[in-house]
């Protein structure tokens, strides 16, 4: 069954700050039903491959959605329709869901993961599957985690790339526990998704790896682009997208965009859009965040992605934009087929909002139903 929900707002500014792009931003087992209480300090929201998690600033992180690989972390394989808490008594500053794992850095910068880890992507030293979770091995603090399909990528303290696990189901193999992969690189952000990884270093420089031509899988950073002074990035599934300090944004797409070429571009946005404060990639759509909260998404033109042979340059690359369905939003995380973003409804209180895909629950508020509008995650 499909709905059309309608909710009420309080329309009002809402100023955008922090990272944009891949975000690394939670179990119980009750649907109450409850909303989210007054008051309550919601710090992020991350969309995985069926499952989602939002994070407080106090620490405790709650996850929902599909969760036959123990990607939600409470200890079981059953799926979750409501936001039940992570089974840790660890308090975290981050988190990141990724295709069928989670993973989150604590307080002091250790990083932890929980769900499928056929590929190492839990960082372990193992392959074995964790239903709760377990530590990354090794000494490494990190400001930032991000969870791809079957490997994880972390940002160090200071600016290095450590990654572990599958990159695309095997064709790039990293050993199960964190190694560098930028060797002499510094990084001031760091983004993946399903089989590639980029991040803009602190000389201003874009650089990827992973699947990055058809024929050719980069195993050490490549570079994409640079001069991006007071630019932010956002990594999506095949492309790599930048923000600059105007609001406006361009990307370079890449190997899941043209299946026999490599990255082309880079390529503006579409025009007549609101300055955006932030990006969100992952799979397609790419979407932008005004700084009033509102959010628009738009997709590659089928005609452009399959004509490049023929017609490298025409005609353009973007379909027109289209507002999401949602109240003003903080934050927004695109996933495959759903998404998930902060709201700011009746401050301070902050609200986690989701809609698409909910087959598995992703949409946390109880049912299985999709849903074409924001529908309020149940948090407890």
């Amino acid at each position: 069954m499909r709905r059309n929900v309608l909710f009420v707002f309080l329309p009002m500014l809402v100023s955008v700050l922090g990272a944009c792009g891949d975000d690394a931003t939670g179990p119980d087992d009750r649907d109450t039903g409850d909303p989210v209480p007054t008051g309550t300090d919601l710090r992020a929201v991350t969309t995985g491959g069926g499952h989602a998690c939002a994070l407080l600033a106090s620490g405790a992180a709650f996850c929902w959605g599909r969760n036959r690989d123990g990607q939600v972390g409470d200890g079981s394989r059953v799926n979750r329709h409501t936001p039940v808490p992570i089974a840790a008594d660890t308090a975290f500053r981050a988190i990141s869901a990724g295709w069928t794992h989670t993973c989150a850095v604590d307080m002091a910068g250790a990083a932890f993961c929980w769900g499928e880890n056929s590929g190492g992507q839990l960082g372990d030293g193992t392959r074995e599957p964790r239903p709760t979770p377990v530590p990354v091995t090794g000494e490494a603090r990190f400001q930032s985690i991000h969870a791809g399909w079957f490997h994880t990528c972390g940002l160090t303290l200071d600016g290095e790339a450590l990654c572990w696990g599958s990159i695309d189901s095997g064709a790039l193999d990293l050993p199960p526990e964190p190694v560098p992969v930028a060797q002499g690189l510094r990084f001031r952000q760091l983004g993946t998704a399903d089989s590639l990884v980029c991040g803009l270093t602190v000389d201003d420089e874009v650089y990827c790896w992973g699947k990055i031509f058809a024929a050719e899988w980069m195993s050490s950073p490549l570079r994409l682009a640079d001069g991006l002074v007071g630019h932010r990035i956002a990594t999506g599934a095949g492309f790599v997208c930048w923000l600059n300090p105007a609001g406006s944004s361009s990307c370079l797409l890449g190997i899941d965009a043209i299946p026999d070429l490599g990255f082309h571009g880079p390529y503006e946005t579409p025009t007549g859009l609101p300055p955006f404060a932030r990006l969100a990639a992952g799979v397609y759509p790419l979407c932008g965040l005004a700084s009033d909260g509102r959010a628009f998404c738009w997709s590659m033109t089928d005609a452009w992605r399959w004509g490049q042979d023929e017609h490298p340059e025409e005609p353009p690359p973007f379909s027109e934009p289209t507002e999401m369905p949602s109240p003003p939003l903080a934050s927004l995380h695109r996933s495959w087929g759903f998404s998930c973003g902060l709201g700011l409804v009746d401050m301070p209180a902050t609200q986690v909002y989701c809609w698409g895909s909910n087959g598995d629950g992703q949409l946390g508020d109880g049912t299985a139903e999709v849903s074409d509008v924001a529908v309020r995650v149940l948090l407890p």
